[in-house]
């Protein structure tokens, strides 16, 4: 018999930023790539200087449906976000309502379609901008206008509130800001193919549609490209946390960045797609408040819950009961660790329960199968028959999950025009 420890809380914070990276890989950010990343500043020193969670995984593979449960707390079954053709209802309570009933400012800036306005995102932040990408503004630009944000409130005084900021930019997704001059100097050296920065969006989605491949050539200006685009948004990054620092909210401040969607060599930046994971797999920097955990790398399983339930305790928000989620202080300092938990994605009808290193994938109406991860990264076969407890366990906590009592929210569907239609190409 022990004695019962209370966990540790992360500390209260007056500012907290969350910024979401859109199609990055994790393999090519610090400190998981194998090589150093000078290109990358700002991404290298918060591998040095921050919590890196290095079992963090994404709930969906569409990327709606992540950041969704990233401002509720809720499963894509729950908020029923979990397929191209719809949008976040209007009854789903986000972190913008539940920072306004506890008199913290909130704003979103978003440079991703998938979040705009016409997916439900817009509502309910007391300050809302979106960026479309043929806009003419740079993929910078959410994390630009969120400094000018943060630097206009007041930092002390009757006139200061703690400060939320959730940034969902474009991370390496195309299009890449390049002129044909700077796009020349890339690899290959006298690249004679089609690829190019501003239609590579529309060219990888023809290569899908049509199950192409490309030249080896092609992929290595697509990364060179990638490269190029996610720089300027460190070279952003560094600005965001140098001007914290001046502002003197950096020590006192949760720092969060994280991605939606794996961009993943293989599915070339498609959105929604087979549950693989290496695409549920994504990165998750945390610089604490007064610094705490820094440096440390945390091999514990975590969620995308974990980041907003983190969130609302860091600024005094007590979290509703539906949503799920840990804190990820007690996560890191060991003190919650939940070896019966399942980490569950869906998209359309598929779902991925993970325990350990085993996956159970399947269809709504068909029998699933069960991966292990330890020994086939590809999930080629099934082991259901080697591992029949393990199977039983998972599909019976999957079940049960979907028994939970939840408040309802009914699947509102999304309505395309011809102006969202064009940002989403």
């Amino acid at each position: 018999v022990v004695p019962a420890v209370e966990p540790r809380k992360v500390p209260p914070a007056k500012t907290v930023v969350m910024v979401v990276l859109d199609g990055v890989e994790l393999s090519d950010l610090p400190p998981w790539r194998n090589t150093v990343t000078p290109h990358l500043p700002a991404l290298s020193m918060l591998a040095e200087s921050a919590a890196v969670f290095d079992q963090h995984r994404a709930p969906s593979t569409l990327v709606a449906g992540v950041v969704a449960s990233l401002v509720s707390g809720l499963s894509p079954r729950q908020h029923q976000l979990y397929d191209a053709g719809a949008k976040l209802p209007d009854s789903v309570q986000t972190l913008g309502t539940f920072a306004r009933d506890a008199s913290v400012r909130a704003a979103m800036f978003t440079g991703v379609p998938s979040t705009f306005k016409v997916f439900g995102f817009g509502a309910q932040w007391e300050h809302f901008k979106q960026y479309p990408p043929n806009g003419g503004r740079l993929a910078s630009a959410p994390i630009d206008d969120a400094i000018e944000w943060i630097s206009e409130a007041p930092a002390t005084g009757d006139e200061a509130h703690p400060l939320l900021v959730l940034v969902h930019a474009r991370g390496g997704h195309p299009p890449w800001e390049l002129t044909p001059t700077e796009a020349a100097t890339l690899p290959p050296v006298d690249y004679t193919g089609f690829f190019g920065p501003r239609r590579a969006a529309t060219t990888l989605a023809d290569v899908r549609e049509r199950r192409g491949r490309l030249s080896e050539e092609d992929r290595t200006r697509m990364r060179a490209l990638f490269f190029a685009g996610l720089t300027r948004q460190d070279e952003a990054l560094g600005k965001l946390v140098s001007r914290l620092e001046e502002l003197g909210r950096w020590e006192s401040a949760l720092f969060i960045i994280t991605g939606d969607v794996s961009s993943s060599r293989a599915a070339l930046f498609a959105d929604g797609g087979d549950l693989d994971e290496h695409r549920l797999h994504i990165p998750l920097y945390v610089h604490f408040p007064d610094g705490q955990r820094a440096g440390e790398r945390i091999d514990e399983p975590t969620e995308i819950y974990d980041v907003v339930h983190t969130a609302m305790v860091a600024l005094g928000i007590k979290p509703p009961p539906e949503t799920l989620g840990r804190d990820l202080a007690a996560v890191a300092s060991g003190d919650v660790v939940d070896a019966q938990s399942l980490r569950m994605a869906f998209v359309d009808e598929q779902y991925s329960a993970r325990w350990g290193s085993f996956v159970l994938l399947g269809k709504e109406g068909e029998r699933p199968s069960l991966c292990d991860w330890r020994v086939d990264r590809t999930c080629s076969f099934d082991r259901r028959r080697s591992y029949p407890l393990v199977t039983y366990g998972i599909f019976k906590s999957l079940a049960d999950f979907s028994r939970q009592p939840m408040r309802p929210h009914e699947r509102q569907p999304v309505t395309i025009d011809s102006e969202t239609a064009a940002q989403l190409k």
